[in-house]
């Protein structure tokens, strides 16, 4: 190397590092040394006032949407920690200091103060600081969901993905766009990715819907279909151990309402459990009734019991008039409502005991959906709504908590708000949930996280934080089905298309 190059690359180095000393400099000279105090906290977009949010989590970025000329905002930790300084109506907080900050204050707190330069009299303002608490409890660090437009007939554009909650990596697993067909109900067991499976349907250019399944490295596509059962398996839930997936066979009709701010209703018409083999692509019928719909199947996480819900109707109708049926069941949705129950489950013999009752939603003219339990054993979340199957469109549709050991059930207050929560997942550590949420407008469902401490009391919950803070008013699709996972998928985009689009294999019935 010659001198002059050496020269040349010192210069570099220093005006770099010179500039950002000014930069530094110049940031912390933003803060106004004069101000008045004004008892008024700043209004943020997204609402991150008072949350808790965990350790490794993405800058929660925000816009202020007060109107002012000018905006510093200086962020501290309780505990310690450096401050960072942002100047600017968008408030985007460097990811390295961020993630420093966080770390330092875990189990503590961060203060927001906010300043304002008004424009009538140019002078500052300091708006009442506000905290956001920082949980000692990590986050799983990936986040699975699908995007998709929010509609009632087609799906349209539907993408499977995965986003890093530790920064803003985000990657596509699978899209429709090449078929046309509807991509939906994507499981993985204990929220790992060597086994998991992603359903898809029947469409343009892809006329072989079914369920692809991915065992450690292996792929296949089953049909999801077996002669007993009129609808195809769905809603898939991974046993914690082995290959065992436990599904509802659904056959489902959308209502639309004419009259009512309530715009949708998805209804079964049939819908029974059926365990399938990964491994030998065997199937056995769990329940098969005529006026009992059994649908949302889940694990205990000992897989000892499966829990599921049930609705008990009564119906003139039978299943030899299938357009007679749904028009009888979607006259009186209203009454329709599920119960949540479980069965025991002996692994040698893969055979199922008795229902037990676990949550009577009926008994207080509700419907009871989704039930997810805790990965301790001890808590059972579940969606509550006035009647039916499908809580996203429900604007009453409230996230509750039952402490199996104590049978006491309660909503999940602090983390509920107007409009429709549902679609929620624990993490591994059972300290936190995701869940989707309508709240903000109620068309777009976005995933919101809140954190469970040891009693089931929840917090105020925070929506996923995005690089741009007003990414969520310019995207135009919505989050559906969150699940939280403690790894990224490692196949490529490639092979998970390969494997979706491939031939189906069928399903051979189980004989008990």
């Amino acid at each position: 190397m010659t001198f002059k190059k050496c020269v040349q690359i010192v210069t570099t180095v220093v005006l770099v590092s010179t500039l950002a000393t000014v930069f530094r400099l110049s940031l912390r000279n933003a803060v106004p040394k004069r101000f008045e105090t004004i008892p008024d906290a700043p209004k943020i977009y997204p609402d991150y006032v008072e949350t808790t949010i965990p350790p490794n989590i993405a800058p929660i970025n925000f816009y202020i949407e007060d109107d002012a000329s000018a905006y510093v905002t200086v962020v501290t930790g309780e505990k310690n920690g450096a401050e960072i300084v942002v100047a600017g109506r968008e408030v985007r907080l460097p990811e390295k200091k961020w993630r420093a900050l966080i770390r330092e204050n875990a189990g503590s707190a961060l203060r927001f103060q906010v300043y304002e330069k008004t424009r009538a009299d140019r002078t500052w303002r300091a708006a009442a600081p506000f905290a956001v608490d920082v949980s000692e409890d990590p986050i799983d660090s990936w986040l699975a969901y699908r995007l998709l437009a929010p509609g009632y007939d087609y799906g349209g554009w539907i993408s499977l993905e995965e986003r890093c909650l530790e920064s803003y990596e985000t990657r596509s697993l699978f899209d429709n766009r090449a078929t046309g067909a509807c991509v939906n109900c994507h499981a993985f067991q204990n929220r790992r990715t060597e086994k998991y499976s992603i359903h898809y349907r029947p469409g343009r250019g892809l006329p072989n819907g079914g369920t692809m399944i991915a065992l450690n490295g292996n792929y296949k596509k089953i049909t999801g279909k077996i002669d007993e059962i009129n609808g195809r398996c769905s809603y898939p839930a991974w046993r914690p151990t082995g290959d065992l997936i436990a599904c509802s066979s659904n056959k489902t009709f959308q209502a639309l309402h004419s009259m009512s701010t309530q715009k949708i209703e998805v209804v079964d018409s049939e819908s029974d459990l059926v365990l399938i083999d990964a491994a030998t692509n065997r199937a056995t019928v769990v329940t098969k009734t005529l006026d009992e719909f059994e649908t949302f199947p889940q694990w205990s996480p000992d897989g000892s019991e499966l829990y599921y819900c049930c609705a008990k109707v009564k119906l003139e109708v039978g299943l030899d008039r299938p357009t007679d049926r749904a028009e009888e069941l979607a006259a009186n949705v209203s009454e329709l409502r599920y119960n949540v129950y479980k069965r025991e489950f002996n692994e040698e013999t893969r055979e199922f005991g008795e229902p037990v009752l676990v949550v009577d939603a009926r008994a207080k003219e509700r419907s009871a959906l989704h039930p997810r339990v805790s990965p301790n054993g001890r808590f059972l979340v579940y969606v509550l709504v006035e009647s039916g199957v499908f809580p996203l469109w429900r604007p009453e549709a409230d996230l509750w908590i039952k402490d199996l050991t104590t049978g006491e059930e309660r909503p999940l207050a602090a983390a509920n708000d107007r409009n429709a929560e549902s679609y929620h997942t624990w993490d591994s550590s059972g300290k936190w949930l995701v869940f989707s949420s309508r709240r903000e407008d109620g068309q777009y469902a976005r995933p919101y996280f809140t954190h469970v401490d040891e009693n089931g009391t929840a917090t105020k919950a925070f929506v996923l934080p995005q690089r741009d803070p007003l990414a969520n008013k310019k995207n135009f699709r919505a989050y559906n089905v969150p699940e939280l996972l403690v790894e990224p998928v490692r196949d490529s985009k490639k092979r998970v298309y390969e494997a979706i689009t491939s031939k189906p294999q069928g399903m051979r019935r189980e004989k008990k």
